[in-house]
């Protein structure tokens, strides 16, 4: 899951701009979405792309159960509570962003006359406001996630320094980033070292499991 998770994450925001159609303003998008098509295709994207926070809860219940074997740590269960909570909001996040658009898309094929549709492109960006607040809360407990989860690296004989240190570190760093820029995400965007750190996590996690079992 570990692996399975930034994976899908990556490939489903690539198929995502191959399949949507090219727009580039909010109002083109919402015309796009005006088309009972797209529409569907577009909350069905987004209800795959919600649904990989499952993987990502699968990994945090079973990065924990490793990281406590033959040894219990409180670090490795808060890390599980926050991940958990973490990936539930970025699922909550992803379908909600995707409802706005479905929802205001409809209303912006019904309409008209260019006032009632600058209107729709208004509120459009005040209702992204909340799933910007999302986005922002899931910063934070995925950071925290992977600070607790490198802390009960350190000591473990699984993991160890490299990956404990390494795991605190990308996550302080993303979360600082997060911080100084919120509600907007941090530009450029270096989630990916997050993506590349649990990716490698999953892999170790394969390897070290037989060991245990």
């Amino acid at each position: 899951m570990g692996i399975a998770w930034p994976v899908l994450f990556v490939a489903i925001l690539v198929v995502a701009g191959m399949i949507g159609p090219r727009t580039h303003s909010a109002a083109e998008e919402l015309a796009a979405l005006g088309t009972p098509g797209y529409r569907r295709l577009d909350m069905f994207m987004h209800m795959l792309f919600g649904m990989t926070g499952l993987l990502g809860i699968g990994w945090c219940v079973g990065l924990n159960q490793l990281l406590q074997a033959g040894r219990p740590s409180r670090s490795g269960t808060l890390a599980m509570i926050f991940g958990v909570a973490a990936f539930s909001i970025m699922a909550a996040m992803i379908v909600v962003q995707g409802s706005v658009f479905a929802g205001l898309g409809e209303q912006f094929g019904k309409l008209t006359s260019e006032p009632d549709k600058s209107a729709a492109v208004g509120t459009l960006h005040a209702l992204r406001r909340i799933d910007l607040g999302l986005d922002f809360t899931w910063d934070i407990f995925i950071s925290w996630s992977m600070i607790m989860f490198g802390v009960s690296m350190l000591p473990n004989l699984h993991f160890g320094k490299l990956w404990g240190i390494s795991g605190i570190l990308i996550a302080g760093f993303l979360f600082s980033r997060d911080l100084w820029s919120a509600p907007h995400p941090s530009d450029p965007d270096p989630s990916f070292l997050a993506l590349i750190w649990i990716g490698a996590v999953g892999i170790q996690m394969l390897r070290r499991a037989r060991k245990v079992s």
